[in-house]
């Protein structure tokens, strides 16, 4: 089940909060695979059952044959120096919200976190969300 909301923050600008679930993550079991054996063994996952938040990117991905406007979303193990895990896309209907929102990314004031779930009834899915970020000047 796939699910977004789209809300206004209180700052003059209006940054839209966006949060959503991967989609077509199911094409990316390698790399998910990895990733969680990854983190297996640095102790930041389980596989019994098993909720924690990870580092996120999301990177356009201009040459997709399917939708020249795809972005991808990439995860890392937090506890190693590993690679960036591609674990799927944005959902399409999000692609403009997503994309405007990574001037702010881009500029530091927000960030993108995936909040990575397992249970052995649904499987591994990961949630996506736009935070605003201490660090903004």
């Amino acid at each position: 089940m796939r699910f977004f909301n789209l809300l206004k923050t209180k700052k003059a600008n209006s940054t839209p909060l966006l949060d959503f679930e991967v989609v077509s993550w199911s094409k990316h079991e390698d790399e998910i695979s990895a990733l969680i054996d990854e983190m297996t063994k640095n102790d930041a996952f389980s596989k019994e059952y098993s909720t924690t938040i990870v580092p996120c990117f999301i990177k356009p991905e201009p040459n997709n044959e399917f939708d020249k406007d795809a972005l991808q979303v990439l995860v890392i193990c937090p506890n190693s120096i590993g690679k960036w895990h591609n674990i799927g896309y944005v959902p399409s209907e999000l692609c403009l919200s997503v994309k405007s929102a990574l001037k702010y990314v881009k500029e530091g004031s927000y960030y993108w976190r995936c909040k990575m779930s397992y249970t052995k009834v649904s499987g591994t899915k990961f949630y996506i969300e736009l935070k605003p970020s201490i660090y903004a000047k």
